[in-house]
């Protein structure tokens, strides 16, 4: 295999690659196994135009021409939604298997171009969960990013065919990815390269075909997400925090002499109007940071490029090599503590997403899909998964993928006019249900109430975020078998912290959640199962049982006030190097916690896991009051 790495000795050159490489590898499959279980709903959106146009022939959000409206900014990924719709694959997992080759195709990439300089974006990209996350989410934001450091190394080396291939998928993956050609068209007229110039020129013709196309077909010259997204109060704090991410593109410009600088300067300045663009709008599911990653994977790709070609000048190569390692390093530790230490709650939200999803989402349009009423209708925000499994046609509220709600025209007349048979609403109950001031739901509301439509049930998502489901009479005949069971496993299943719910998960293969065709999960049940099944070591006002690494606190019969009461657990480890020194002077790691923390109550009975760090020498376990007075105690010898 040719590789561009003259800049490196031949002597370390072998044994260092190797040696990162391998490192490189083993690390990601652990990354992978761990956190590509999240998927997003957003994607289901991009997914299900290709489904509708294989069960309709139209291309279109909904399954029919209702409501023509564009609702993805990746036309690439909803094209190639056609191919598992029409050879009936999983949506879910032809789409991590795409991610999962993206993933290496590049890691290989990147290594034929920077050679053991590679080291510097895989090092922070395989240490931070955030890549992992955004890669397998379903959506575009790596290969966005890949694709720009792409057609900025096709363009430095002047390469015709390759600038027009990378520009050509980059301006239909997103469409802030057009400006990134017109800084090759201004770079080419710089260096005088009629070849690239032309071509890069041509890559932007089926672009401009679109355009025509999107505003002939759905009648808008945007998709909807920009009208849904524009419109915010620019906010310079966020456009601190987007500068920060393109740095190192600015190393670019320091580094680079003659006319190659112009490249430079044009891709930054790209990234600082999109920073501009992305600071003055709403930008839905942006979570760990997801539209940063749009400005920071490029620039760290494009700045570890011109490093290793600048490295080629320095006198000590091989202790600049080791300099550049270390600042990785040093910005990869910075994103691992910003991803797990300091984001420890949403890395756990994140990752009981998709399972919790299933429950939820997942199900309710499956139990849409049983209807017998082919022609149903229903509104619901959530846009993605539960549209994609009904098969039938949907409004979003939010906008997303409603021509009508981005245009601003959504209103009780127009749902008088569509007459949906299903309202869905995202409710609250500790504010009280329906939460009527976000995304349209008082009108929704207005439309409940004057067409007498009937609270069925509530779906739960988690314990403060539901789906509250009202129907017609008509619809509620007919759909009562299909709901009422489901609106009662998932408030089993997901009436109960991340905590609890991730541990529930423990022991499932990381690859079951690589689809969508998949049974609901337990949930909190599942630690009532496993509570049962461990070993009983003390019984009270509750039984206490112990597993490898936990212990339970089970009730069958639980009453609020023994809930109150905190409990105590001093766990003394076998492994006395497990103590820290603050802890060796009373020999035991203090374990306390409240019901709330770790609890779950269901139907009467109740459970309380704490996680043990250890094999157990002994423990002793109990609860008292705030004064300190000991509820009930007792003790466990192993």
């Amino acid at each position: 295999m040719k590789t561009e790495r003259a800049i490196v000795p031949a002597k370390y050159y072998k044994s260092v690659s190797l040696l990162l490489f391998s490192l490189a590898i083993t690390f990601l499959i652990y990354q992978v196994s761990v956190y590509s279980i999240f998927t997003v709903d957003d994607a289901f959106i991009t997914w299900r135009y290709g489904r509708s146009f294989v069960d309709s022939g139209f291309w279109n959000y909904n399954p029919s021409t209702f409501e023509l409206s564009e609702a993805y900014t990746n036309p690439l990924i909803a094209f190639l939604s056609i191919i598992p719709a029409f050879l009936s694959l999983d949506v879910v997992s032809f789409f991590k298997v795409f991610a999962l080759l993206i993933h290496l195709i590049y890691f290989f990439r990147l290594y034929t171009i920077l050679g053991p300089w590679y080291f510097i974006p895989t090092a922070i990209i395989l240490v931070s969960p955030g890549f992992i996350l955004h890669n397998y989410s379903g959506l575009e934001t790596t290969i966005f990013g890949f694709l720009v450091f792409e057609l900025f190394y096709q363009a430095y080396r002047e390469r015709p065919g390759g600038v027009f291939s990378s520009s050509l998928l980059l301006i239909f993956i997103r469409p802030e990815g057009v400006l990134f050609p017109m800084c090759v068209l201004a770079y080419s007229i710089i260096i005088r390269n009629k070849n690239v110039f032309f071509l890069t020129l041509l890559s932007l013709f089926p672009f401009l075909f679109y355009i025509v196309f999107r505003l002939a077909y759905f009648g808008l010259p945007l998709p909807n997400t920009f009208y849904v997204k524009s419109g915010t109060v620019f906010s310079f704090d966020r456009f601190q925090s987007y500068f920060f991410y393109i740095l190192p593109a600015i190393i670019c410009i320091l580094v680079h002499q003659g006319k190659k600088k112009w490249l430079s300067a044009s891709f930054l300045t790209s990234f600082i109007v999109i920073a501009i663009l992305y600071s003055k709008s709403n930008l839905m599911m942006d979570y760990l940071d997801r539209f940063s990653w749009h400005l920071m994977l490029p620039a760290l790709l494009i700045g570890s490029f011109m490093l290793s070609r600048r490295a080629a000048g320095v006198r000590d190569e091989k202790l600049f090599g080791y300099c550049l390692v270390i600042v990785s390093i040093a910005f990869s530790l910075y994103l691992y503590q910003r991803d797990i230490q300091k984001n420890q709650g949403q890395i756990q939200h994140i990752l009981s997403y998709y399972p919790r999803a299933i429950n939820a989402h997942m199900a309710l349009g499956k139990a849409i899909s049983r209807s017998e009423n082919e022609n149903l209708i229903f509104v619901f925000g959530d846009a993605g998964m539960a549209a994609y499994q009904s098969r039938r046609n949907a409004i979003d509220n939010i906008g997303l993928a409603s021509r009508t709600v981005a245009s601003g025209d959504f209103s009780l007349k127009y749902l008088d006019e569509v007459r949906p048979d299903i309202v869905i609403f995202h409710s609250d109950p500790t504010k009280g249900g329906p939460l009527l001031r976000n995304h349209n739901q008082a009108v929704m509301m207005s439309y409940v109430d004057k067409n007498g439509l009937q609270h069925l049930c509530d779906i739960y998502w988690t314990g403060t975020y539901y789906l509250a489901v009202y129907v017609t009479d008509k619809t509620k005949k007919d759909e009562i078998e299909n709901f009422i069971p489901l609106c009662m496993r998932s408030k089993s299943a997901n009436n109960v912290n991340n905590f609890l719910f991730l541990q529930s998960l423990e022991g499932y293969p990381f690859y079951k959640f690589w689809a969508d065709n998949v049974d609901e999960f337990k949930g909190a049940d599942e630690i009532f199962v496993r509570a049962k099944e461990e070993k009983l070591i003390f019984q009270s006002k509750f039984e206490v049982r112990i597993g490898q690494d936990r212990i339970y606190f089970y009730s069958d019969n639980c009453a609020e006030d023994s809930l109150a009461s905190k409990f105590f657990l001093h766990f003394v480890p076998k492994d006395t190097s497990l103590l820290k020194p603050g802890e060796v002077t009373h020999g035991f790691k203090n374990l306390d916690f409240y019901f709330s923390e770790n609890g779950i109550v269901s139907d009467g009975r109740c459970v309380a896991v704490q996680k043990l760090p250890g094999e157990a020498a002994s423990l002793k376990f109990g609860q008292f009051k705030p004064s300190g007075e000991r509820v009930w105690e007792g003790a466990y010898q192993s």
